[in-house]
């Protein structure tokens, strides 16, 4: 976990996230969660205040209701510098791994 000001010296306040500091040269922001059992649909949680924090890597644990769930707003993500956006999806019902 990392803490970080994402607008320096501006109104908004610090920001822990997880950072993925090794693929592709490192400093991805996890900015979406949502792990979850087959057949299960938890709620969306829309954060405005905070990112979601990394949780498992093991597909089929339920991280619904946890800080490990949910995704940052629109509002949220225009406060984070950026210019690439990074997706890593898996399934355990499909090989694939989509980037």
């Amino acid at each position: 976990m990392y803490t970080f000001d994402p607008d320096a010296s501006g109104p908004a306040g610090d920001l822990t996230g997880y950072c993925d500091m090794t693929t592709d040269g490192g400093g991805w922001t996890l900015v979406a969660s949502y792990v979850h059992k087959a057949g299960t649909n938890s709620a969306l949680l829309v954060r405005t205040t905070n990112l979601p924090k990394r949780g498992a890597d093991t597909l089929g644990t339920d991280e619904g209701g946890t800080e490990s769930w949910g995704h940052a707003a629109p509002s949220l993500l225009a406060k984070l510098p950026s210019n690439e956006l990074r997706f890593t999806c898996r399934s355990s019902t499909r090989r694939r791994l989509p980037h």
